[in-house]
């Protein structure tokens, strides 16, 4: 199977009662955001020469980015304004309108 495929499988008496939908639409919605955990450097030699997104969260893409920045900083267990929020990347753009939707910032699973 494709990565990002999903199948979804029931024990079902009759159509009335499926889920299917309700389910298949919140799948539709459901991304997955890689990040790294933040940490203070004294100096300069002591960046490392690439980041590490060893945490993920999954979430609704109709979430605002703020939303997201508060389900981020509840898993790391630190205040939200002792962070901000970067596009990774060569360029690592930061993310200033919290209110804009995850799918509107174009963030895609896995990204």
């Amino acid at each position: 199977m494709l990565p990002n495929v999903a199948l979804y499988v029931e024990e079902q008496e009759n159509e009335d009662d499926s889920k299917w939908r309700v389910d298949f639409e919140l799948e539709s919605y459901r991304v997955l955001i890689k990040y790294n955990v933040p940490v203070k450097y004294k100096s300069k030699e002591e960046l490392p020469k690439s980041y590490y997104y060893t945490q993920h969260i999954i979430t609704d893409s109709r979430a605002t980015m703020g939303e997201l920045k508060t389900q981020i900083c509840s898993e790391l267990q630190i205040k939200e304004e002792e962070i901000i929020l970067k596009r990774g990347g060569m360029l690592g753009i930061e993310i200033l309108d919290l209110k804009q939707v995850i799918h509107a910032a174009n963030m895609r699973s896995g990204a």
